[in-house]
């Protein structure tokens, strides 16, 4: 291409997406960012607390209106740290392993941090909000004890096949 050439790249399988790959686009910027989501996104990927979230999804609606798109075209997701273990006093006693090094209270604010219990309905709150999707990163790899609670609380919203 104009800036790059790959000898021998190899993609298999083929990827099949029609007529494009979907376009996701991460980010909050009210202004800049929600506007382009609005104009060319397939996928709106948020962070933040669930007040948050509510005020991007209702800021995303109003730029969709401005432009003549249909809100409900854009798959709302959210990409949160996650960090889980059995018990609260296992949560506490971890202390902040937030990766951007916040006090465990705002923390659990802006992330899936808690039991399996708790992380569940905060998902719930996401979803009822409208997010059809997650893009959870575990803070405490390379340990799998979030990963494998998460994929029990994943389990719970899972759509059916």
């Amino acid at each position: 291409g104009k800036y790059y050439t790959l000898v021998r790249g190899n993609c298999d399988p083929k990827p099949v997406q029609k007529p494009r790959p979907p376009i996701w686009i991460g980010g909050g910027g009210e202004q800049l960012t929600l506007r382009v989501v609005a104009r060319h996104a397939d996928y709106a990927n948020f962070g933040g607390t669930v007040e948050d979230f509510k005020r991007k999804r209702e800021i995303l609606a109003q730029h969709c209106k401005d432009v003549g798109r249909n809100f409900d075209e854009i798959r709302l997701t959210w990409s949160p740290e996650v960090f889980m273990r059995e018990t609260e006093a296992e949560v506490a006693a971890a202390g902040s392993r937030s990766l951007w090094g916040h006090p465990l209270e705002q923390w659990k604010a802006v992330s899936l941090v808690g039991t399996p219990e708790q992380v569940s309905e905060k998902v719930a709150e996401y979803v009822a909000m409208g997010c059809v999707g997650f893009v959870p990163w575990c803070a405490d790899y390379p340990d799998t004890t979030t990963l494998d609670l998460f994929a029990g609380v994943a389990n719970q919203f899972r759509a059916p096949r």
